[in-house]
């Protein structure tokens, strides 16, 4: 049954692998950056994102990862146990609960183990902040949580 979605023998989906590879081929340069393909890698990932488990199904069916909107993490967590998520694939969700890895270190290391086991394997977060400065102070915060979990 096709969906009529971009599958591999749709006119999208050979679109998709023809975008893939000249993206994948191509090394762009400017005056403040530079990107160049890496030499191990072929493809890149691709996220589906969405808000539904129809979005997560798409997801697992033809991308390497899914990015819900507005999805909390305990109902990402009782979708993505009724399907069969294959390995490597990357789920995207928000914290299950506020982050504040200056002010309290345990709580932040608590809600990124929670979340975890909701499912995700990559945690998107933001900070408020009112300078750069306190914006990295709280980035290098975060990561100090991380390498105590083990967490790279």
């Amino acid at each position: 049954m096709t969906t009529g979605g971009p599958g591999p023998t749709t006119r999208s989906g050979r679109r998709c692998r023809v975008a893939s590879r000249l993206i994948a081929a191509s090394s762009t340069t400017s005056k403040r950056w530079s990107w160049t393909r890496a030499p191990f890698r072929n493809t890149f990932p691709i996220w589906v994102g969405g808000r539904t488990l129809r979005s997560l199904r798409r997801a697992v069916s033809l991308a390497d990862g899914w990015c819900p909107f507005a999805v909390p993490p305990a109902q990402a967590a009782e979708w993505l146990a009724q399907v069969e998520v294959p390995p490597g694939f990357e789920v995207v969700l928000p914290p299950a609960g506020k982050l504040a890895p200056i002010d309290e270190p345990a709580q932040t290391q608590d809600v990124l183990a929670q979340t975890k086991l909701h499912g995700a394997t990559i945690v998107s977060c933001g900070f408020r902040h009112q300078s750069l400065c306190e914006y990295l102070d709280k980035l290098q915060a975060r990561a100090e949580v991380h390498s105590a979990m083990g967490i790279p």
